[in-house]
This record gives structure tokens, sequence and C-alpha cells, in this order.
């Protein structure tokens, strides 16, 4: 509505107020909201969702922040009652910390790292493309993605150390057709 009132009202010309739109980077972003509901409903992990997904704000916030948080009140681990170490806190600091390593394994898994790799041309000329970034990463993040949690686990462990009802919680909760109205 700004951009329009802007153009209406001589302020900006359409093309200076529009010239932002023509980056790829804001697209992507825009992109990944959209998506974002498609792949809550396929279960996929968010290290597989990376490579699609350039924002990690979209992955962590917009797909597994709410996964998380529902898992967390299920097993009774709730913000602000005294329960949120139960399971909650090492839960979200899990999911916080493997979001940051996912985003940093795959060219196209955070606006910036594009930045980056244009940043990187323009200064040393040197081209860094998927492959070569997904080839340097991919070593040091799987190992991350498996030692950040321990490490968090040893940390900051959490109180409940099984929940053998888990399963039947969620199929209670998501359906046994697998759908589930958010």
């Amino acid at each position: 509505m700004g951009l329009g009132a802007s153009v209406l009202t001589k302020t900006l010309t359409f093309s200076a107020a529009f010239s932002a739109f023509g980056d790829p980077i804001p697209w992507l972003i825009a992109l990944a909201f959209f998506f974002a509901r498609g792949f809550i409903k396929t279960g996929t992990c968010e290290a597989l969702l990376a490579p699609a997904i350039p924002s990690v704000s979209a992955r962590a916030g917009g797909i597994f922040l709410p996964l998380v948080k529902s898992l967390c009140v299920a097993c009774g681990s709730n913000v602000g009652d005294g329960t949120e170490h139960k399971l909650g806190s090492w839960l979200m600091l899990t999911c916080f910390q493997t979001s940051v390593i996912s985003s940093s394994m795959f060219l196209t898994a955070m606006a910036a790292n594009p930045l980056s790799a244009t940043l990187t041309f323009n200064t040393i000329q040197q081209t860094i493309g998927w492959t070569d970034w997904a080839k340097a990463a991919i070593v040091p993040g799987l190992i991350s993605l498996i030692v950040v949690p321990f490490i968090l686990y040893l940390f900051y462990p959490p109180t409940v150390k099984s929940s053998p009802d888990a399963p039947i919680l969620a199929r209670k909760e998501v359906g046994e057709d697998g759908t589930h109205d958010y």
C-alpha cells in the first residue's frame, strides 16, 4: 500500500518504487513462506529443507518452531510454569542451533549465503557455486548436526529422558489419516 501511495502521489516513479523487486533474494524468501504450509504437512526435516528454503526464519520460525512448541506442550513442558526444563528448553535450543547449522550448509539455505558468494566474486574473482559450497560445508555441517544436540543434552539436559506415549499422542493429535488442520 505504501509503494502504491508513493507512486500515486508521485513521490517516487514506478520504476524507483519497485526497483527492489528485481532482486531475486526477497522473492526467494517470500516463496519460502508460501511453501512453508506445504512442508509442514510433509513432515520433512529441517536440513533437507535448507537447500530449498532460503530463509532460516521461514524454516525455523514458520515451520519447525510451531511443531517443536506443540511437542513441548504435548509433553507437559510449558514456558513460565516451571516445567520448561522437562523437555522444552532443550528442544528449543536444539531447534535454534540446528537451524543455524543447516543454514550454513547450502548456498541457497539462507539469503546471506548468495550475497557472500557474490562478495567473494567481486573481491577476488572466485566463483563459488552451489556444489562448491555444499562440498565445503557438508562434513562440518553433518558433524555439527550430530554433535551440537549431544553437547546441549550434556550441558542443558531435559528432565524427561523418555516419552513412550509420544507416538500415541502424535496419532491422537494428528489423526489416523496423517492430516492436521492448524
